[in-house]
């Protein structure tokens, strides 16, 4: 099966695979990557030999990659669930939602104080 990773930021379903997040990556047929493929939302991950796979111990696995770059993931726009609240926050994601129903867009600000009151006076004191 080819594998697939979302590019951009965000959370969808995709219909008999279940739900992908920015930066996640997943295994779908052969007609549905090339439909993924086609959008600007997926980009195929190569998957060679399986000879390279057993020396990667990061491939496709989001936070020990996050973890092996030195968070570099993060800052390209890559999977943020485990990114401090701080970079969540720039990259347009509620750090406090759940990460499968998470708000993610421009006002995460006005969205945190509202859903999430106390901890959101809590990080603007902190950050202070």
């Amino acid at each position: 099966m080819p594998t697939l990773r979302k590019v951009t930021r965000g959370a969808e379903t995709i219909h008999n695979y279940g739900r992908v997040a920015g930066g996640e990556t997943i295994d779908v047929d052969a007609d549905t990557a090339d439909y993924l493929a086609d959008t600007t939302d997926y980009e195929r991950v190569d998957t060679d030999a399986e000879s390279d796979t057993a020396d990667d111990t990061t491939a496709d696995t989001g936070d020990t990659a996050a973890d092996a770059d030195g968070g570099e993931r993060e800052k390209e726009g890559g999977y943020l669930r485990d990114a401090d609240a701080e970079t969540q926050i720039d990259a347009g994601v509620c750090p406090w939602c759940d990460p499968d129903d998470r708000y993610e867009g421009e006002s995460v600000g006005r969205h945190a104080s509202s859903a999430h009151p106390e901890k959101w006076t809590a990080h603007k004191e902190a950050t202070e």
